[in-house]
């Protein structure tokens, strides 16, 4: 659809169903000249090429506020490239300028190779920036990292969420390939794993990596439900993680259909959610607002929201410490807090049951709003 070899702005636009047999099936860059190419608040669905199915970008790119929905990169196999990138192929060597994803949701995305959501390759020592991102049903169906796959480089993801994401090897969420220096550094703060699968191992199913030049850190980051055949990988840091939780609270991560990566899946926290408050604020302190979340024209402030552009710290648990959750989505105030809590019953349960409310459930100083006219005992 597009060919890019220059500075460039995309905005507000759907690309749908298009196709290329080398790379990139929406936007193909080129590493002719070392511009930047911004994309925001943009659809790509069910794009396919054998690289990139919806991008294949080779300089500096900041992506903001975008859907990839179904897009594919089915690959020509490791002879030619062995990265895919279902939903985006970045080729980093004439990266000088920014390289961040945020704000972005990745839903069943697919790749031959690796990579079923992002793959990654080149050794130009950038890094690879990723916040308040949503990747759910991502498969690299014969390869490593069901959502991302990175090679010879660097990337820093905060507050994502993953769940159901599959690789047919290795590295249900996450796969690499280090080879000689510099050495490759893949940092994941304040996110949540959970349900990722693989066929041939990566730890807990999530997290794949090879060769010694390498160091992968998992600082405030809750691993849950995942499986795996084998174990591949144990990363060289982990603090303050949880490894153990057996529900983290997810307004309704699978929807009606009941099927992941669906555009009813519902991934914010209930108030119950272990993963309320339990994100480390340094992390986000350490996020510009490069893309001016907020249009205050301040882009040098810390990143202000969430996923849904709610405000990202929150004293959701109301005991006077505004802490961020884990994840992309923020619960927006205390369940004791003023405010309107949505009853819709959806699941028949009970008025107990944070399920049936939204943002969450109705406690002391909130307004109850019911879907229906009826007399109700609470």
């Amino acid at each position: 659809a597009l060919l890019d070899d220059g500075d460039v702005i995309v905005q507000n636009c759907r690309f749908e169903r298009n196709f290329s047999t080398g790379t990139g099936g929406a936007i193909a860059d080129t590493d002719v000249n070392p511009g930047s190419l911004v994309i925001r608040s943009c659809a790509f669905v069910k794009n396919r090429a054998n690289f990139g199915g919806a991008l294949y970008l080779a300089k500096g790119f900041r992506v903001f506020d975008c859907l990839f929905e179904e897009n594919e990169a089915p690959g020509a196999g490791p002879s030619t490239d062995p990265l895919g990138g279902g939903a985006l192929h970045w080729r980093n060597q004439n990266s000088v300028n920014g390289r961040e994803i945020a704000n972005c949701v990745f839903l069943r995305n697919s790749c031959g190779t690796h990579g079923g959501a992002i793959a990654s390759r080149g050794n130009s020592g950038r890094v690879l920036e990723l916040w308040n991102c949503l990747f759910i049903g991502n498969r690299a169906e014969a390869g490593n990292g069901g959502a991302l796959y990175i090679t010879n480089g660097f990337m820093t993801t905060t507050n994502c969420t993953f769940a159901y994401n599959f690789a047919g090897s290795s590295g249900g969420v996450f796969g690499s390939l280090q080879g000689s220096p510099p050495q490759g550094r893949y940092a994941f703060q304040n996110t949540a794993f959970w349900r990722n699968d693989a066929n041939g191992g990566g730890k807990l199913g999530q997290i794949d990596c090879f060769g010694t030049n390498e160091t992968t850190v998992v600082f405030r980051t809750s691993f849950t439900d995942n499986a795996a055949i084998s174990d591949d990988c144990t990363p060289q840091v982990v603090f303050g993680s949880l490894t153990t939780l057996a529900d983290l609270g997810f307004v309704d991560p699978l929807g009606p259909d009941l099927t992941p990566g669906t555009a009813d899946d519902d991934y914010r926290l209930d108030f119950d959610s272990p993963l309320v408050d339990a994100s480390f604020n340094p992390h986000l302190e350490d996020l510009p607002d490069v893309f001016d979340q907020d249009g205050d024209t301040d882009t040098i402030e810390r990143v202000p929201g969430d996923l849904l552009d709610g405000i990202r710290i929150v004293d959701s648990d109301g005991n006077g410490s505004a802490v961020a959750d884990i994840g992309c989505y923020e619960i927006q105030t205390c369940e004791d807090c003023p405010g309107e809590r949505f009853w819709r019953n959806q699941f028949g349960g009970t008025f107990a049951d944070g399920l049936n409310w939204l943002p969450g459930r109705a406690g002391i100083g909130s307004t109850a709003v019911f879907d229906i006219d009826d007399t109700y005992d609470v």
